[in-house]
């Protein structure tokens, strides 16, 4: 899935979307967008509904909406919510007689049920379409439209406002638009940040995390011919102090040697375990701290994948550079080289982490919080300067190496006693001294074998403790995590938001405003989540804000910080409508053009046979791009779509996820009103109103309920 940002030869802007490189998370165990052919119809109802709460797709939302009308299930809140599917995402030009059939079908029997809250709401949708229609026709009618909003619109529930300007965007002309953020701007600049936006919005790009998964160290493997030495070593012993007491001409001397042979073996016992094992935890600690090559990421086999263990090391890598982005605030004056110093720690993590999770059904983001909090550990390690500490904690006392030296000596001196005792007594403390040699050394490898095996394991199992006592810390911490509806709201606010600020920026009045079209597409290199059968959420947008004047056409392009609302990089232009070249769109793939050439879909795949057939029409289209394009040569908006394999379930259908991209890009729409400026050049305000008068005719004059609405915005339906 790839992305690509390059500018032509004297080209002012190119925006070249496509399907973005970063993090990737997919929430397979959020059902808001599942939806199983035997479903009821209240769960297919709340399904279509939350395809268009969460912008994902009004196309497979006007699908189930119209399943249900079809089969009888037409309440006043499914009317509503059909009618802002059919004209979700659509421009004035795509409104064909399919479209204007259903939503007057839709209308009529609405009218039919008793009134409420939700056939208001349906009312207001015709009434500011057929504004929209007449819009710039008759000043006079116009004004008298936008006197009655406050009383027709205004009176509706905040929910209800938003959902209505989201969906009829590409419809609502500049006189609507424009009232409508002069009521609203105060609000959407309160709401875009409102539900705690900072503190809550990353948590939606961070995996489910998966268990922390206790490890069974590795035992030292003692050889057996160790412990074949250790045990004739000391069967060498006795025979050696046998054979030196019988053959002892002096036997206080060989008794005296004797004594402090077994002192001296009791002292070299005691502190040679002691150096040995001081030694082999160093060894171990160095070789889990100290400096190391960067490690390969490559599969160590046993079904281990590859991308697994590429993102494990990717993800380490990453986190550690986070932490060290903390240090100039944490530890201005810090001491020492981190990627240098953290090297062999690193190393360490990562087999670790591909050793316990590389066999099971685990993605490197599920463990993300987990290298996240060893990485932490670490950072708190080298800034305290006890990274390295082992060193001095693990070094040998001088007395002990005193004592083992001591005890060295004194039984090399008891040995010569036991020599010079006598030719026999010299062969027994030749043997006694050559089977303590064996005795010893063997011996205590095989202690500090046991002894490292017992800490390893008491240390892994603290570790352990210390890894689920994080793990149900942070799986409470993201019960706040927001819901794809939040994330859905907070980006239609934060599209208001910058159009009106764009409006406000070139000190536009609803008179000079004649439409807007705002796209919004993940920016290269973002994090990006999605719950399963959803659309792609980013951390990074960028936004493009068409805005269609009588004089010709402002752009604003501006990168947007999901999570914290900011905004940077602003870039405006100004271009006359007979300065537009061309428009042009290129496909790549194959578009198939018969529905019915789809798949059935799988068992519980999640989606009916419908909605299956809707999505194949995208089927093998790898690509799509739209070049608006001046006179001059100057491509001044490039929008590229690439579909490449989309990352989820295995029961997700590949076409739905292209058909869902395809709409959840929000750039269908506004192609074909481009596509119809740069087709109209200077002529395109002229044009556009001799169709939207077209269109009103048409629609006023074969849909009934259009013509009930009265111009102060009360039907005669509610009137009765």
């Amino acid at each position: 899935m790839n992305v690509e940002n390059t500018a032509t030869d004297n080209a002012h802007v190119e925006a070249q979307f496509g399907v973005v490189n970063g993090d990737a998370t997919v929430h397979s165990h959020d059902n808001t967008y599942y939806i199983n052919p035997t479903d009821p119809p209240e769960r297919r109802l709340e399904v279509a509904v939350n395809h268009l709460r969460g912008r994902s797709s009004a196309r497979f939302a006007e699908q189930i909406l119209a399943d249900l009308v079809r089969e009888g299930y037409g309440n006043t809140k499914t009317h509503y919510y059909y009618a802002l599917a059919l004209l979700s995402g659509r421009s004035m030009n795509e409104l064909d007689d399919k479209v204007h059939d259903a939503y007057t079908t839709c209308l009529r029997q609405a009218r039919e049920s008793t009134p409420d809250q939700w056939r208001d709401a349906l009312d207001v949708v015709a009434l500011l379409l057929d504004g929209a229609f007449t819009q710039g026709l008759d000043r006079e009618r116009d004004d008298r439209f936008v006197a009655a909003l406050p009383a027709t619109f205004g009176r509706l529930p905040g929910e209800r406002k938003t959902e209505i300007t989201t969906h009829l965007e590409l419809l609502l002309g500049g006189v609507v638009q424009d009232h409508l953020a002069a009521e609203e701007i105060q609000r959407v600049a309160a709401e875009r940040m409102s539900g705690d936006r900072r503190g809550r919005a990353w948590m939606f790009f961070e995996a489910v995390p998966a268990p922390p998964r206790a490890g069974e160290p590795a035992r030292i493997l003692v050889p057996r011919e160790t412990r074949t030495r250790a045990a004739l070593g000391g069967v060498a012993v006795l025979v050696g102090i046998v054979i030196a007491l019988s053959g002892a001409r002096n036997l206080a001397l060989s008794l005296a040697s004797l004594i402090l042979v077994s002192v001296a073996l009791a002292v070299i016992v005691r502190t040679g375990y002691d150096l040995a094992l001081s030694a082999r935890r160093r060894r171990d600690m160095d070789r889990e701290y100290g400096f190391a090559e960067p490690l390969r990421p490559v599969s160590p086999g046993h079904w281990v994948r590859t991308d697994f263990v590429e993102g494990v090391h990717d993800l380490v890598d990453k986190r550690f550079r986070d932490v060290q982005r903390r240090f100039p605030d944490l530890l201005p004056n810090a001491v020492g080289d981190w990627p240098t110093d953290t090297a062999g720690i690193r190393n360490t993590l990562k087999r670790r982490f591909v050793d316990r999770y590389g066999n099971s059904r685990v993605t490197p983001a599920e463990i993300n919080w987990l290298i996240r909090w060893h990485a932490r550990q670490v950072g708190a390690q080298w800034r305290e300067g006890k990274l390295f500490a082992y060193q001095v904690t693990l070094a040998t006392p001088p007395r002990t190496i005193t004592l083992f030296r001591a005890g060295i000596a004194v039984g090399a001196i008891s040995v010569i006693g036991l020599m010079v005792s006598g030719a026999l007594a010299a062969l027994g403390g030749i043997v006694l001294a050559a089977g303590a040699f064996f005795a010893v050394r063997d011996t205590t490898t095989i202690r500090v074998a046991r002894q490292r095996d017992l800490d390893e394991k008491q240390r892994e199992v603290r570790l352990f403790e210390q890894e689920e006592r994080e793990f149900r810390r942070w799986v409470a911490f993201l019960e706040q995590r927001p819901t794809d509806e939040e994330m859905a709201q907070w980006l239609e606010l934060d599209r208001a938001y910058l159009r009106a600020t764009a409006v406000q920026r070139y000190g536009l009045s609803s008179r000079d405003l004649f439409n807007s079209v705002v796209v919004a597409k993940g920016a290269p290199k973002a994090r990006r989540a999605r719950v399963i059968y959803g659309p792609e959420r980013y951390t990074m947008y960028e936004v493009m804000i068409f805005l269609l004047t009588d004089s010709g056409v402002r752009f604003v392009q501006v990168r947007l910080n999901f999570l914290n609302g900011v905004c940077r990089n602003e870039e405006r232009s100004v271009f006359h409508y007979d300065k537009v070249a061309s428009a042009r769109i290129a496909e790549q793939g194959v578009r198939a053009d018969d529905p019915a050439s789809a798949e059935p879909p799988q068992p519980d795949s999640g989606l009916t046979s419908d909605v299956v057939e809707l999505a194949a029409v995208t089927r093998g289209l790898r690509g799509r791009e739209f070049r608006l394009t001046l006179v001059s040569g100057v491509d001044v908006a490039v929008f590229r779509e690439e579909f490449g394999e989309q990352s989820g379930s295995v029961a997700e259908n590949a076409e739905y996820l292209q058909r869902l991209a395809l709409d959840t890009a929000g750039v269908t729409g506004a192609l074909h009103i481009l596509e119809s400026v740069a087709a109209d050049g200077r002529d395109w305000i002229d044009r556009e109103k001799q169709r939207r008068r077209r269109r009103s005719r048409e629609w006023a004059h074969t849909d009934p309920a259009a013509q009930a609405f009265t111009p102060t915005g009360r039907s005669s339906g509610n009137a009765n």
